[in-house]
């Protein structure tokens, strides 16, 4: 489940080589539980062989229905097939939903800015964790 701001992102790598496609986990809402959403990953990252998938991008809070993805879980399945975790953060960034960056299993996460933050239109940033080097970068659009 991905935001379709950051999914047109996606597309557009494939478009220009970069990618070579997109497999998509639909989740209907709300979801059973937990683990039925884990499940639905799991199915999808066992379609292809090991190694095969890259990344693994969802958004952590959808932002029209506000379910809430498993990230710690997730993360776990993309890395057992070899691939990083990207986390979509707009949604829950300020909000009331506890969130350890460090134990999350998240190999990225992006937030926006002038969303739960209440900064400027145009502001965001993304951390990479330590185990690729913890990078913290911010990015303000003039």
């Amino acid at each position: 489940m991905e935001h379709p701001g950051g999914l047109s992102k996606w597309k557009y790598q494939v478009k220009s080589g970069f990618l070579s496609g997109i497999n998509y986990v639909t989740i209907l809402a709300p979801a059973n539980s937990e683990e039925s959403i884990t499940q639905l990953f799991d199915a999808a990252l066992q379609s292809k062989p090991k190694c095969h998938y890259k990344i693994v991008s969802v958004s952590h809070v959808h932002t029209t229905t506000g379910m809430i993805m498993p990230i710690w879980s997730i993360a776990l399945l993309a890395h057992q097939h070899g691939a990083l975790l990207v986390v979509n953060g707009a949604q829950s960034t300020g909000s009331v939903i506890g969130l350890n960056l460090a134990t999350s299993g998240a190999d990225m996460y992006s937030i926006s800015g002038h969303k739960g933050l209440l900064g400027p239109t145009g502001s965001g940033g993304l951390n990479e964790m330590a185990k690729h080097g913890q990078q913290l970068a911010f990015h303000t659009q003039k």
